[in-house]
C-alpha cells in the first residue's frame, strides 16, 4: 500500500501540528479508487460475494446512507 508521505505535519502551531489537508485528501481519493478497483475485482470472481454487497448496497440506498452508484453491482444484475 502506498505511504502517506505528503500527509506528515507540515508545522505546528501553538504546538499542534498541522496536516496539508490537500495532500492526505488527494491521497485518501487514490485509496478509495484502490478498494472500488478490488471490490470489483471480487465481484466478478465470486458470484456468493457479490450478491451479498449488492444486498448491502440496496440496504444502504433505502435508508438513504449512500448518495453513490453502483457500478459493480449493477453489473452483477444486469
Amino acid at each position: 500500500m502506498e505511504r502517506f508521505h505528503r500527509c506528515r505535519p507540515r508545522k505546528t502551531v501553538r504546538g499542534a501540528a498541522s496536516l496539508d489537508h490537500a495532500a492526505l485528501l488527494k491521497d485518501l481519493q487514490k485509496q478509495v479508487a484502490l478498494l472500488e478497483d478490488d471490490l470489483r475485482k471480487r465481484t466478478e470472481a465470486e458470484p456468493e460475494y457479490a450478491s451479498a454487497l449488492r444486498a448491502e448496497y440496496d440496504r444502504a440506498l433505502e435508508s438513504e446512507r449512500t448518495a453513490a452508484s453502483s457500478s459493480a453491482s449493477a453489473r452483477t444484475t444486469g
